[in-house]
Order: C-alpha cells, then sequence, then structure tokens
C-alpha cells in the first residue's frame, strides 16, 4: 500500500516524516537521537536512500528528536533512565555530525507521562535545539509539553528565536490516557492557543509548510482544514 500511494504522489512530496523506509525486521526499532545519536543517524540515512530510490526529491525529512533516556519497550513513549537536556542536546550535535546534509530537520516529541520527559519541552529548550538543527515544530507536542507538563502558556513561545522549516498542527484534549494529540478542534483555551500560534506562524514565514494531523474521516478532515485556512488568511477572524 506504501508504494501505491508513493507512486501516485511521486513529484508531489515536499516533506517526509517519521520512518517510512524501514526494512522488514526494523519495524520496533524506536528512534532516539538524543539518546543514541550514532543509531539513529544510521538509520536515518537508510531511511533518506530510501526515499531517493523511489524517486522521491524531498525538501526535508522530518525525524523526532527524542526523549530524555533509553526508551522502556519498543513503542512506548517511556523511559527506564534519564538524561539531562544538556546531555541529550549534545547527543543531538553528534547524530548532526553522522549525517550528510541539511535536509534532516529535529520534530519535538512529549513523553507518556512526568517520569518521561522529551527534548523541548520549554521555549528556552527549543531555542537550544533549534541552535543546533532545523527544526519541525508541532504545535500539539508543544502545547502539550508546556501547558500540561511545564503549565506554560503557548503564547510564551516566540517563533522568531527558532528555525523552523515544517510545522504541524493538531489539537488536544488532557482529560484521559494519552494519547492527548492528532484530534480535531474543539473550542478550548488551549486548542485557541494553538490557531493562534499557527496563525502567527504562517503571518512571519508565508512560504512555511504546514501538516495537520488529525484523525477522522473525509468531513472531518473538510472541516478542519477549512477551520485551519480561514484561521491562517484571516487571524482575526472569531472561531466558530
Amino acid at each position: 500500500m506504501a508504494e501505491r500511494i508513493i507512486a501516485e504522489l511521486r513529484g508531489e512530496i515536499a516533506t517526509i516524516h517519521g520512518l517510512p523506509f524501514l526494512g522488514r525486521g526494523e519495524e520496533d526499532f524506536m528512534f532516539n537521537p538524543c539518546a543514541d545519536p550514532a543509531s539513529a543517524a544510521e538509520v536515518t540515512k537508510q531511511m533518506a536512500e530510501g526515499a531517493v530510490k523511489r524517486g522521491l526529491n524531498y525538501e526535508v525529512y522530518g525525524v523526532h528528536a527524542g526523549l530524555l533516556g533509553d526508551l522502556l519497550t519498543p513503542g512506548v513513549f517511556k523511559v527506564s533512565n534519564r538524561i539531562s537536556f544538556e546531555e541529550g542536546l549534545k547527543n543531538v550535535n553528534t547524530f548532526k555530525r553522522f549525517l550528510e546534509g541539511d535536509r534532516i530537520i529535529l520534530e519535538n516529541i512529549y513523553g507518556w507521562d512526568e517520569d518521561s520527559p522529551a527534548m523541548g519541552m520549554t521555549p528556552t529548550e527549543l531555542a537550544d535545539m533549534s541552535s543546533v538543527m532545523p527544526l519541525l515544530l508541532d504545535l500539539g507536542h508543544a502545547a502539550v509539553n508546556m501547558e500540561h507538563y511545564r503549565r506554560l502558556s503557548l503564547d510564551e513561545l516566540n517563533p522568531e528565536n527558532l528555525d523552523i522549516k515544517e510545522v504541524h498542527i493538531s489539537f488536544v484534549k488532557f482529560d484521559g490516557p494519552p494519547p492527548w494529540d492528532h484530534l480535531e478542534y474543539v473550542r478550548t483555551p488551549v486548542n485557541d492557543r494553538i490557531l493562534s500560534k499557527l496563525a502567527e506562524l504562517a503571518a512571519s514565514k508565508p512560504d512555511l509548510p504546514v501538516v495537520m494531523e488529525i484523525k477522522g474521516g473525509l468531513e472531518t478532515i473538510r472541516r478542519n482544514l477549512e477551520l485551519i485556512r480561514n484561521r491562517i488568511e484571516r487571524p482575526q477572524t472569531p472561531l466558530s
């Protein structure tokens, strides 16, 4: 199925994200550059080569920056130990040195609980990451890290301090177990701040690729795309 989708989209893909070109038997590989930079760099090279072999001339390849520690088990965003953000940043520097070219960008993610912190939990940490490698700024993930874990407002994030090459947008809901993101828009103060931050980014960086990550059927996708487009084009329009 992936091969058929790629065949349909060839020539139209500007960004690639995640691990779509791992080989069979590698499905359980946990990508964590800030804790395991050498292995992450090797797999990144394999993925990028896999894309090129399929004729994809992408502009940027987004990968997770990772969690601050060794992952407990494949597929679970929890860590068995913890390292400091400073150690993680050094490992990201190492990860960068292993790579060739400048088309790899780092996405901020969030951990499964308070004991599994990720790279980029605060605006200062995101700025430090951005000084090493360009960012794929996920606004839903930033909302989880800042608003849920650190009790900070997303309004405190200043995009002018960040080297951003791509944005992901989804909406969040915190009244149950994780995952809390990749949801459609429901009017809450946090989700409204996500939209406002997107409008701010679109105004300052009009050519920035924006990728919507929302679960749902066709009507859900259409409804949220229209909401996001209206918010970007007319940022003062009242939300519905």
